[in-house]
């Protein structure tokens, strides 16, 4: 019994070219078998033909499961791909969420011109307020900030130094409102 050098296939004995592949042996006569009955031959033929069924079933083998293995790997890109167009499609949302507050939070403070932090309560009233009315708290009243409205009115404006420190802080436009935007317009629109 012997091998074929190229690929391995069997080659029955007294042949010196593979069936498999066509190599040829270089350099060595044809061997001639030793029991060169017919019977002997059908039977190296059936073995070599049994060993070429079983090398393309291990073959089909192998290749069913490279085919599944690159399907899978497929299938994982997809997901994957799948999970990246979601994650865009929630980061989106996300931002026309935060874009549809910001309309929100303009359309509350007055539209055109609109700056986050600027409130649409008037300075010039809040000004009048605390100049006139501070130790009674009459401008947090105004701004929305009841609870320092209230402790202004209890305590007399803070003992009066509360009260130097608002008017100070309204002249410099860094007063704010109950929701936290600055006091600084000077128009006399009344809310």
């Amino acid at each position: 019994m012997a091998y074929c050098r190229n690929c391995g296939a069997y080659v029955p004995d007294g042949q010196n070219k593979c069936l498999a592949c066509g190599f040829e042996e270089p350099g060595q006569a044809e061997k001639k078998p030793e029991n060169g009955s017919a019977a002997a031959q059908a039977r190296e033929g059936e073995q070599f033909q049994e060993e070429l069924r079983r090398r393309r079933q291990e073959n089909d083998r192998l290749w069913a499961e490279a085919e599944h293995a690159r399907r899978q790997a497929q299938q994982a890109r997809q997901e994957a791909q799948r999970a990246r167009a979601e994650a865009r499609e929630q980061q989106r949302q996300a931002y026309e969420a935060r874009q549809q507050q910001r309309y929100e939070q303009q359309a509350r403070y007055g539209g055109q011109g609109f700056y986050p932090y600027i409130s649409p309560r008037s300075r010039l009233i809040a000004l009048l307020l605390c100049a006139f009315l501070g130790p009674t708290g009459a401008h947090n009243f105004y701004v929305g900030r009841m609870g320092r409205g209230l402790l202004f009115l209890f305590t007399g404006g803070l003992f009066g130094i509360g009260w130097v420190i608002d008017l100070i802080r309204i002249l410099t436009g860094r007063f704010r409102d109950g929701n936290g935007a600055f006091v600084s317009r000077w128009d006399d629109t009344i809310l």
